[in-house]
């Protein structure tokens, strides 16, 4: 047996540990190069939170609680930079933490107008579009507070949400005509908008507009109701509402109009 003088097996000794590491390295596949992009962005996040969290997760480390993915929407205001972070933090972030909150921060996004965001979420990750959230789903959300385009984005992953009865809200048609345009103290979808939303759900050929809401109410008579309701509230309105409510009331009977045309047609 051949023996080692002591610088030697001291030597040996080290040999053994930096494979020893290097084959657990291996075997955990887990990567702490970072890129210098991914360090700059980083190092130029103001919640430290956040930053905790992908620092923990750019070294390797899988965090239990989610909610780092929330934070990155109210990180400043350019989506671009929000979409950098999420990416990191979905790439970086394994199996069931990357995924097992996800939805919040769609719906969360959604509120939130940051139509670029969703987008972004919508191509990158499996979303589960039974997800609600307050009896909500993805659709109704969207028709309340987000753009046209993802809307049809929405219809295009999944167009049975548009006929989804929520037994709170009824179907996105529904919603989209019911929704205050003040909600939780931010402004919902503006009337432009809301027209341009109701013309895509109208354009779609799976809509089914005899569905009734809760109170038993198809589209078009809640469309004719809500009419009527703020033609009452201008005779009654002091003068810094009454255009308000005038403007309801044209968007509320053109509405009921285009629902009843399109009703018909479908016969």
């Amino acid at each position: 047996m051949k023996k080692y003088t002591l610088p030697q097996s001291i030597l040996l000794l080290f040999l053994s540990l930096f494979l020893f590491n290097c084959g657990k390295t291996s075997q955990s596949g887990k990567s702490t190069t970072l890129r210098p992009d991914e360090e700059t962005l980083i190092k130029n996040i103001k919640n430290e939170q956040l930053k905790d969290a992908m620092s923990q997760l750019a070294k390797g480390t899988q965090l239990e609680d989610p909610d780092f993915l929330l934070l990155a929407l109210d990180e400043g205001t350019d989506e671009d930079t929000q979409i950098k972070i999420l990416n990191f933090l979905i790439s970086r972030a394994k199996g069931k933490t990357a995924q097992k909150d996800i939805h919040p921060v769609v719906f969360q996004a959604i509120e939130k107008k940051k139509n670029k965001v969703v987008s972004f979420l919508l191509t990158r990750v499996n979303i589960d579009y039974k997800a609600t959230d307050k009896d909500r789903t993805l659709l109704h959300a969207a028709v309340a507070t987000a753009s046209k385009d993802t809307v049809q984005a929405l219809l295009l992953k999944n167009g049975d949400l548009i006929n989804v009865n929520s037994s709170t809200h009824g179907t996105p048609l529904h919603y989209l005509l019911e929704v205050p345009f003040i909600l939780n103290g931010k402004p919902t979808n503006d009337i432009s908008t809301r027209k341009e939303i109701l013309e895509l759900l109208l354009q779609n050929g799976k809509i089914k507009l005899t569905i009734k809401n809760r109170n038993g109410h198809t589209a078009d008579q809640l469309a004719t109701m809500l009419a009527t309701q703020n033609e009452e509230e201008v005779k009654t309105a002091d003068t810094t509402l009454k255009k308000t409510h005038s403007d309801r009331q044209v968007f509320y009977k053109w509405a009921a109009e285009e629902i009843t045309v399109k009703a018909s047609s479908k016969h």
